[in-house]
């Protein structure tokens, strides 16, 4: 009798364990094709900065609250047009018509200053919802460099996620 229940109960978790690795390996995407993305098929397309009045603006947090640079930088990519870089990496994203676009989530990694130059490093992710209105998030993310110079910032470089990782879209 006791070898039946623990039979039981290991084939219960076997069974268990696989349900999760198939959810967990279905949201899994392939690689993007090398075909250039459509962008004129985008959900919602960031709007220019001259035409952000009344639109939904960047979510911009920095790392470190007080830190005056961080909150003037954070200002700044507030409204902040999205780059090409950052259109072409989150393009499978941007296009997919189960999801609405609702705008950029920014985190102020670092600031550094050097030599009377700022560099400014920025971790990009996009902000969703499904089309019914669920929550969502992407495990997807572009890290960008700028410049920041008096009171403009200019784009460096967009450096993608190095190394393996899953990309997936969770819903709440």
């Amino acid at each position: 009798m006791k070898t039946s229940l623990v039979s039981v109960a290991a084939l219960t978790v076997f069974v268990v364990l696989a349900a999760i690795a198939g959810v967990v390996f279905s949201q899994m995407e392939e690689s993007p094709p090398p075909a250039q993305p459509k962008k004129d098929h985008i959900v919602a397309t960031p709007a220019p900065a001259e035409t952000l009045a009344g639109a939904i603006e960047n979510v911009v947090k920095p790392s470190q609250a007080g830190d005056e640079q961080q909150k003037m930088v954070a200002d700044l990519l507030r409204s902040q047009p999205a780059p090409p870089s950052r259109l072409d990496h989150f393009a499978s994203t941007l296009n997919n018509p189960t999801l609405n676009f609702k705008g950029w989530h920014l985190q102020i990694l670092e600031t550094k200053a050097a030599e009377g130059v700022t560099t400014v490093k920025v971790r990009a992710n996009v902000r969703i919802t499904t089309r019914e209105g669920q929550a969502a998030m992407i495990t997807d993310f572009l890290d960008e460099t700028y410049e920041l110079t008096g009171q403009t910032v200019k784009l460096l470089k967009a450096e993608p996620p190095v190394g393996p990782y899953i990309k997936a879209i969770i819903t709440f």
